[in-house]
């Protein structure tokens, strides 16, 4: 008789001091408390913080910019001058510049009032004569005076700019005046800053 003996190998059984260790991609995060980290906490940490608006800003409505309100002098000697131009060209309108000083704070202080012919000879409108500008500006160079706008006159209509005469006003810096003489007895004088289609009264002293 012949015994069969089977030999059966065993596996060697992990020692109680060797731990088993994941590595570095299988290794979960850690929170500061030193305990794995889940998904969600990991997306939480990864995310950027989010400003919080402060008391000042919140709620508050970002303010739409506007002109500084000029103010322009006029002494009434020259207030007298333009009148009288004006009246004597009717019923035609009348024009003309305006030159002096602008002040540190931007207001502006008239000099000279420069009585030009239109050429246009109409009472709706009016064209400067070329010549006249060149040689008022002239003037302006020789007594250190800055060109500061125009002035025309309105024989049959309120002293404020018609829709040409925004169309045609290209300096947003210059003053416009405008001299109302609907009212002879009455007349009316104004001053303003024009940008496109908007329109903004200035502050004339007549003194």
């Amino acid at each position: 008789r012949y015994r069969l003996i089977l030999k059966v190998k065993h596996t060697t059984k992990p020692s109680a001091k060797t731990k088993w260790k994941p590595s570095s991609a299988e290794s979960p995060e850690k929170t500061s408390a030193g305990t794995p980290c889940s998904e969600k906490q990991r997306e939480k940490s990864s995310a950027k913080p989010v400003q919080k608006q402060s008391a000042k800003t919140k709620g508050k409505e970002k303010k739409s910019t506007s002109w500084r309100v000029v103010m322009i002098k006029l002494s009434k000697s020259d207030y007298e001058k333009i009148l009288k131009y004006a009246e004597s060209e009717l019923p035609d309108e009348a024009c003309g510049l305006i030159g002096g000083e602008i002040t540190e704070s931007g207001d502006k202080i008239i000099k000279k009032v420069y009585l030009l012919t239109n050429t246009d000879h109409s009472n709706e409108h009016f064209s400067m004569d070329p010549k006249e500008q060149f040689e008022s500006i002239k003037d302006m160079r020789v007594n250190e005076f800055v060109p500061l706008g125009n002035w025309h006159s309105h024989p049959e209509s309120p002293s404020r700019p018609s829709e040409e005469d925004k169309r045609l006003a290209y300096d947003s810096k210059a003053s416009y005046m405008i001299l109302s003489l609907v009212d002879r007895e009455n007349p009316v004088l104004n001053s303003f800053k024009i940008k496109g289609s908007d329109a903004e009264k200035e502050e004339l002293v007549i003194e």
